[in-house]
């Protein structure tokens, strides 16, 4: 048997993974952006690149090989189960990555999108508000911003929900039929705890002995 885990390990396991995973996309924004000499719409796609690989390994590839563990998970001790029917570890991973890696994904691809060659020049000079002339570049980063106030509203959403719950299942547990539990199984002590007797009335039956003779009486 296994204890679904509360908010706080839940708020640790996400600043953990997410601040590697920011972390590894400010060290990529660096080498690929702000240490290069002259930029070009290829150092950007290369970040876009690389950021999506990093994501990818986080919230995919190292779960994938982990259980549907992602690092955080590994530190914390917790694990990814299913709350009805057993499924493969490759759904499990694909169901949690709907906020993590499915979400940088589209991200990227808007970034594809908006940002092109014709107006790259015009995007890699920062302007407040987004006071672009090219309007695709005004409506593209608008988007982005929304969606990442979005996300992070859904986090909060999300995370909070397990406050709530008496099981302590969050809304993305629920709608992914999983569940975040602590790997360690309950302790006999713990076990016993929780049993609980009820007494009950039996009627006594009535006993009747039959004595066998032997001939000789």
């Amino acid at each position: 048997m296994h204890k679904n885990i509360s908010v706080f390990p839940r708020l640790l396991t996400g600043i953990i993974d997410f601040g590697l995973f920011l972390g590894l996309i400010i060290i990529n924004y660096y080498f690929l952006i702000v240490w290069q000499v002259k930029i070009n719409i290829n150092h950007f796609y290369y970040f876009l690149l690389f950021s999506l690989i990093i994501a990818a390994i986080l919230f995919i590839w190292i779960p994938l090989f982990f259980q549907a563990r992602t690092i955080g998970m590994l530190i914390l001790r917790t694990q990814l189960l299913p709350i009805k029917k057993e499924i493969s570890t490759i759904k499990l991973v694909l169901k949690k990555a709907q906020l993590t890696f499915f979400m940088w994904l589209l991200l990227v691809i808007i970034f594809l999108i908006t940002v092109r060659p014709d107006n790259f020049h015009e995007f890699s000079k920062y302007h407040q508000n987004f006071n672009y002339q090219d309007w695709s570049l005004n409506i593209g980063l608008r988007t982005i911003s929304s969606l990442l106030g979005l996300w992070i509203l859904l986090t909060f959403i999300n995370l909070f929900s397990v406050i709530w719950s008496i099981k302590n299942l969050s809304l993305l547990d629920k709608l992914t039929e999983t569940r975040l539990v602590w790997i360690k199984h309950f302790e006999n002590k713990e076990k016993l705890e929780n049993v609980k007797l009820i007494p009950y009335k039996k009627k006594n039956q009535e006993i009747i002995w039959h004595i066998k003779r032997s001939e000789d009486e």
